[in-house]
């Protein structure tokens, strides 16, 4: 009884361990749920990225962002030293879907590839087909990781150091002092508040009239096609409440 007792124990948390679909706010069925999980199954063994589910009628006072990064941070999701993978949020509270992505996920999944992925559920979700939508997620990122990241593919930090609010006062009286310097400047040497001087224009200066006459004979139009600039490779990051760095992107429902 014992050895079963600990059996079941082991099979419990392994079981724990490998769920992928947490759907808090209750959008799915249990086939969609158990079908969803093979799905992942799937995706994890050919991408070598790991993907999580999650739905809320809560986000406990954070944003969809937010909350999204801190349920993968905080529950351990991820594979390899880098945590690669991604996660799925259906945030029923703010009537938002997010992407957030992690690890070599981020380079995969840049900014232009999760707008395509996010505008190509738009209609689903707006439609309550969740199911539809989350496999239309999982299908589209699963062809992206296959492709590899983009050409000229870079990360651009959303979280730029900041002036300390000491720096911006700094700043300011040294803008402001070299202003009133410069103000004195011009006045002193240009606005002649020192001994004025009168220039003898009268005496010195002379006018010359000519007639000149330019007859239009016609007009050239020039048209050009000016072509799109191609989309960005970088994918956008921040750092999440873990310190852990995340790319991602939102959309509507």
């Amino acid at each position: 009884m014992i050895l079963l007792g600990l059996s079941f124990s082991s099979l419990t948390v392994f079981a724990e361990a490998s769920t992928r679909v947490f759907d808090d706010a209750g959008l799915l069925s249990s086939d969609e749920k158990n079908s969803l999980e093979q799905a992942i199954t799937s995706f994890k063994e050919q991408t070598n990225q790991d993907f999580v589910f999650v739905s809320t009628n809560d986000t406990k006072g954070k944003t969809w962002e937010e909350y999204a990064d801190d349920y993968y941070d905080d529950n351990g999701f991820g594979l390899g030293d880098d945590k690669n993978g991604m996660l799925f949020l259906i945030d029923m509270e703010h009537r938002k879907f997010h992407i957030s992505t992690t690890g070599s996920m981020i380079d995969i999944l840049n900014d232009n590839r999760i707008d395509n992925i996010i505008e190509s559920s738009t209609s689903d979700m707006a439609d309550g087909r969740y199911y539809d939508a989350i496999e239309n997620v999982l299908a589209k990122s699963e062809s992206y990781v296959q492709q590899g990241p983009a050409a000229n593919s870079h990360r651009v930090s959303r979280d730029k150091s900041s002036f300390t609010f000491v720096t911006i006062i700094i700043a300011s009286i040294a803008g402001i002092a070299s202003a009133l310097g410069f103000y004195f400047y011009i006045s002193r040497n240009y606005l002649l508040k020192k001994a004025t001087y009168r220039y003898p224009y009268y005496e010195m200066s002379q006018l010359e009239l000519t007639e000149s006459r330019t007859n239009k004979v016609f007009d050239v139009t020039t048209t050009r096609h000016i072509p799109k600039p191609p989309p960005s490779n970088g994918s956008s990051t921040h750092m999440g409440g873990s310190g852990t760095s995340h790319g991602g992107g939102s959309g509507s429902f």
